[in-house]
This record gives structure tokens, sequence and C-alpha cells, in this order.
């Protein structure tokens, strides 16, 4: 029996080579799966940053408008007692 022809040992690197096949796609798979996943964590975090500079904002605009209001009750305040005097 010819060793470059036994049928057994050919069966054998077949199966090799499909789970070897079968393999390389799982990582691939894998890989892409960890590549979306940190995306989706990067546009997360990108939208964390967003949502705090909007509340940032709005804060400051808020703190502002009651400095306003109070500047605007101390100028009427001061107006009335000069107008009582």
């Amino acid at each position: 029996m010819d060793i470059d022809s036994d049928p057994e040992a050919d069966q054998e690197a077949q199966d090799v080579e499909l789970v070897l096949r079968q393999a390389q796609e799982k990582v691939r798979l894998v890989a892409e799966a960890q590549e979306r996943c940190q995306e989706d964590q990067k546009r997360k975090e990108e939208e964390r940053k967003a949502q705090i500079v909007a509340a940032t904002k709005l804060a400051v605009e808020q703190a502002v408008e009651l400095a306003v209001d109070r500047e605007w009750r101390i100028l009427l305040q001061v107006s009335l007692e000069f107008l009582w005097l």
C-alpha cells in the first residue's frame, strides 16, 4: 500500500482543514463582534460627552439668568427705596 494514497489519511487531512477553516471563521466573527462593540462603546462615550456639554451649557445659562434676575431685583429695590425718600 502506497503512503501517498492512504484514504484514511486523506480524510483526516480534509477533516483537519475543515476544522481549521471553521476556527478561522469563528475568529473572524469574534473580531468583527469586538470591533462592533468597540464602535458602540465609542459612540456611547461621545453621546455621554455631548450630554455633559449640553447639561453644562444649560446650567451656565440658568446661573446667568438667576444672576440677572437677582440684579434686577436689587435695582428695583434700590429704586423703590429711593422713591420713598
